[in-house]
């Protein structure tokens, strides 16, 4: 696991999972509405299908019969990395489309809960909760799902287990 071409495909999939919640993130971005909040859901719902196809495709290179363990760790790391790289790419938006967005006392969305009470900080904190949070969510449940769906093989991991 731990074999260099292997921390490529992670960061590949990482990456492109990223970019995919980002699209969704621009959009919100330049919706400025806190009604828009849906767009970031369908975008960690775009992650988490990124990360299912990493999956799918690490499994199908070792013969369709990877352990499932070593399919959770790599989709857990490729689902962190792509937070890393998802949040890094929509601070970029943030300063590139919004600017002042930090100094500002405006408020940037309109229709925000009154719970969201700081000026323009309403439109920082929906877009880097839902993509750590929610991303982590998406991404973590189908890395723990889908591996035990995709294994053909499950009696070859339960060989240290007593009947009884």
């Amino acid at each position: 696991m731990l074999k260099v071409h292997s921390w490529l495909r992670n960061l590949k999939y990482a990456i492109i999972a990223a970019t995919m919640y980002c699209i969704a993130a621009l959009f919100f971005i330049r919706k400025e509405a806190f009604t828009g909040s849906w767009i970031l859901y369908s975008g960690n719902f775009l992650f988490a299908l990124v990360i299912a196809i990493f999956i799918l495709r690490f499994n199908k290179k070792r013969a369709e019969n990877a352990s499932t363990t070593v399919m959770i760790f790599a989709g857990i790391i490729t689902t962190v990395i792509g937070i890393i790289t998802s949040c890094l790419i929509c601070l970029l938006l943030l300063l590139i489309l919004v600017p002042g967005v930090f100094s500002s006392s405006a408020s940037i969305l309109q229709n925000t809960p009154p719970q969201m009470t700081q000026p323009s900080h309403e439109l920082i904190l929906a877009l880097f909760m839902s993509s750590t949070i929610g991303n982590f969510c998406a991404g973590a449940f189908i890395a723990l799902l889908l591996p035990f769906s995709v294994k053909r093989d499950q009696t070859g991991e339960t060989q240290n287990e007593k009947p009884g």
